[in-house]
């Protein structure tokens, strides 16, 4: 009887030679049986991003930009055209114009699309991955702070989460297998979701050099018509670029020029010393990290340490990603650049990290890959595991009391207004400061009350605000004074100064939001 010997095959993580990185590209687990206890796990997940989502989602009001995205998109579509990203208009407009204008309606596609991004998370890492990595990036996606805050307003964040998924899946797809079915769905997919989120952009261009690069480099099974297919599909791209362009109009250069290159607002120090700039970029990077792994006050206490959990997941998936399906890590690599490049024109995204909340879905992947890597190496036992999987619990039961306790916004404007209503006589006016005039637009439908909206070249403007309030209240001597979102030291500066000149009939707060009746009438000073 002969004696068959069987070598293991060398590992790709101590030699990871070309054969063995093409040869992972196209393994998956999506061949793995799907246990009872898988369904139930994901069902849970699942209604657990759900209630962190859709909790009393309607409960806070519009705040400033909220309610300009509502205002605006209750257009004509041919002028929600005029704005970026036109597709998320155009849904808003639809929905308000056959179901109604209510909060919580308006902020329902980001709430589904923040539960849609945690399914996608976890169907894209089973796929690409493990059950058990899928299993723990969908836990981390579901209670990630940032991504419950983001999702609960009506901004294109919620929305970003769910497109950055679909449009990194359907890369992938045409990187593993560059067919002209995968090229059009690619395409496809691309367009709509650069018409919807800002992250297209930054996605299209991190995914484009990696994908032309294996097109030309692998036979395919269609490899006679796979140039034209390229050079076809990035017309395609270009000409929905154009459309939107030539529908801005004239507007759009000087808009381009104003916003990005004449901005005083860039992130880039152009003043630093050289010492200054390098430690601006390290500042900014480790503000980065804290913001992707949800290291915020909603963690307060146990952020620093769970952020520590989740950094050695976060290194452990990115080198297991780089041995195994290299082109995903260098991906990451570039969409990271690219959102720093872009903060040289302009604050955003770099300067302001919602404006990267897109990266935090696909974090959620390289640490569900790390963690499941570090508990396979360990030998982990069920116990072990669950003790682990205890912390990433941590941040949802923490997320989930603060969103049971706090508002969706800071700026809980309409009981503002609703006290007004109730308590003003007949002859009161009002003064709405400049960052309230979107949700006044939306909340206040009196005519018959005289209204003085404070333009926003007033910001900052101390004295320019003192002879604009004076003349209002001297023309209607009782005035209620609106104030929210406040900027800088002006709500300290300008009501001072009221209290100090004029008589205060009474007061209401309501979070951020306020209002201040005064009266000439009775004032005690000139």
């Amino acid at each position: 009887m002969s004696q068959v010997s069987a070598c293991p095959a060398p590992s790709p993580l101590r030699n990871p030679s070309n054969s063995h990185v093409a040869a992972a590209l196209t393994s998956t687990s999506s061949n793995e049986r799907v246990w009872p206890w898988e369904r139930v796990a994901i069902a849970a997940t699942l209604a657990l991003a759900a209630w962190f989502r859709l909790d009393d989602l309607g409960f806070s009001s519009l705040y400033h930009a909220e309610a300009w995205r509502a205002n605006w998109s209750y257009h004509s579509v041919p002028e929600q055209m005029r704005r970026f990203p036109p597709l998320q208009y155009a849904m808003l407009w639809l929905l308000q114009h056959t179901f109604g204008r209510g909060e919580w309606l308006l902020r329902l596609p980001g709430a589904l699309a923040g539960i849609f991004s945690v399914a996608l998370v976890y169907g894209f890492t089973r796929r690409l991955f493990s059950v058990r990595a899928a299993m723990i990036a969908a836990i981390f996606a579901a209670g990630h702070p940032v991504l419950i805050e983001q999702a609960r307003q009506m901004k294109v964040f919620g929305l970003e989460a769910l497109t950055v998924v679909v449009m990194v899946w359907t890369a992938w797809r045409l990187f593993d297998k560059p067919n002209t079915r995968n090229l059009k769905i690619y395409t496809i997919v691309t367009i709509v979701c650069m018409w919807f989120t800002f992250s297209g952009v930054f996605i299209l261009g991190a995914w484009w050099p990696i994908i032309v690069w294996q097109w030309f480099r692998r036979k395919t099974e269609s490899s006679h018509n796979m140039r034209p297919l390229v050079i076809a599909s990035i017309l395609l791209l270009m000409a929905g670029m154009a459309w939107y362009i030539w529908l801005l109009g004239n507007n759009y250069v000087t808009v381009t020029r104003d916003y990005y290159f004449a901005s005083e607002e860039k992130a880039w120090p152009s003043s630093y010393t050289p010492s200054q700039l390098a430690w601006w970029i390290f500042d900014s990077c480790y503000g980065l990290l804290r913001y992707t792994l949800g290291v915020t006050h909603t963690w307060a206490p146990l952020g620093t340490a769970i952020g520590m959990l989740n950094l050695l997941a976060l290194t452990a998936g990115l080198w297991y990603i780089w041995m195994r399906k290299r082109p995903l890590t260098i991906f990451l690599v570039l969409l990271v650049s690219i959102a720093m490049l872009a903060g040289v024109l302009k604050k955003y995204p770099f300067g302001e990290f919602r404006m990267m909340t897109f990266f935090v879905p696909l974090t959620a992947v390289v640490i569900g890959v790390g963690l499941s890597e570090i508990i396979r190496k360990l030998g982990a036992s069920p116990v072990t595991f669950i003790l682990i999987g205890g912390c990433l619990l941590i941040a949802p039961a923490r997320a989930a009391k603060a969103s049971l306790s706090t508002p969706v916004t800071y700026e809980h404007v309409r009981p503002v207004f609703e006290y007004i209503e109730t308590h003003r006589q007949p002859q009161d006016a009002l003064f709405i400061y400049y960052p309230v005039d979107d949700a006044f637009a939306y909340y206040w439908d009196d005519d018959s009350v005289p209204v003085l909206v404070q333009p926003r070249a007033d910001r900052d403007q101390f004295e320019i605000f003192c002879q604009r309030f004076d003349q209002w209240i001297q023309q209607q001597h009782r005035v209620w004074f609106v104030f929210t979102h406040n900027w800088g030291t002006e709500r300290e500066d300008w009501i001072g100064h009221l209290q100090r000149t004029y008589t205060t009939l009474d007061v209401f707060q309501n979070n951020d939001a306020s209002c201040h009746l005064f009266s000439s009438a009775s004032s005690s000073k000139p």
